[in-house]
C-alpha cells in the first residue's frame, strides 16, 4: 500500500468512521454489532484501497458496502471479515483505535484464555461453563453454540456475559489477593 493511499483511507475514517458507526446502530440497536459491522467496513476498504482510490464516491461506497454488511446481519448471513496480518499492519501504521485492529471476539477470547480457564471455571454453573467452552475454547459461533445448548442466540450472549462478569471479579479478587501476599512479604 503506497503512502497516498494511507493517507486515503485514514482521510476516509476520519470522515466517515463516527457516521457510519451512528448509521449502523440505527438500523440494528446493537451497539457491538454495529461496530464490528463498521469495522469490517473498513477492513473492507483497506483490502480494496486500489478500487476504492479510483471510486468517484468513496463514501457511497463505504455506506454501500454498510448497507449490503448490515443486511446480511438481518438475514442470518453475517460473518466478521477476518483481517489478514497485513491489513492489521495498515491500521496500526495509520493509527486507528486499537477497538478496530482486534476484533471484540478476539479480545475476548483472549481474556478467557488468560483466566487459565480450567481452574477459573469452576465458579461458573453448568449452563456458564458450556456457553464459554463452546464459543471461546471450541470456536463456535452464538449462533452454533446457540443451537448446541437448544436456547436462542440472546441467551447465550446473556450467559456469556454473566460468565465474564464473573471470571472477571473473581480475578480481580485473585490479583488484591496475591498483591497482598506480596506486601505482606516486605513487611
Amino acid at each position: 500500500m503506497t503512502e497516498e493511499h494511507k493517507a486515503f483511507i485514514e482521510d476516509l475514517y476520519m470522515r466517515y468512521h463516527k457516521r457510519l458507526t451512528r448509521s449502523a446502530y440505527h438500523n440494528l440497536s446493537d451497539n457491538d454489532a454495529a461496530h464490528d459491522i463498521v469495522v469490517d467496513v473498513f477492513v473492507c476498504a483497506i483490502e480494496k484501497v486500489e478500487e476504492l482510490y479510483k471510486h468517484p464516491n468513496p463514501g457511497g461506497w463505504l455506506y454501500q458496502v454498510l448497507s449490503n454488511k448490515i443486511m446480511n446481519y438481518q438475514k442470518g448471513f453475517y460473518k466478521k471479515d477476518r483481517k489478514t496480518k497485513e491489513t492489521i499492519k495498515i491500521m496500526t501504521e495509520l493509527g486507528l483505535e486499537s477497538d478496530t485492529i482486534q476484533d471484540t471476539y478476539e479480545l475476548e477470547k483472549e481474556f478467557i484464555s488468560k483466566c487459565s480457564y480450567e481452574e477459573q471455571i469452576k465458579i461458573l454453573n453448568d449452563r456458564e461453563k458450556t456457553a464459554i467452552i463452546s464459543r471461546y475454547i471450541d470456536d463456535k459461533s452464538l449462533a452454533e453454540t446457540a443451537e448446541k445448548m437448544g436456547i436462542s442466540e440472546g441467551a447465550v450472549k446473556q450467559l456469556i456475559h454473566r460468565a465474564k462478569v464473573k471470571l472477571k471479579n473473581n480475578l480481580k479478587k485473585i490479583k488484591k489477593f496475591k498483591n497482598f501476599r506480596n506486601l505482606n512479604s516486605v513487611f
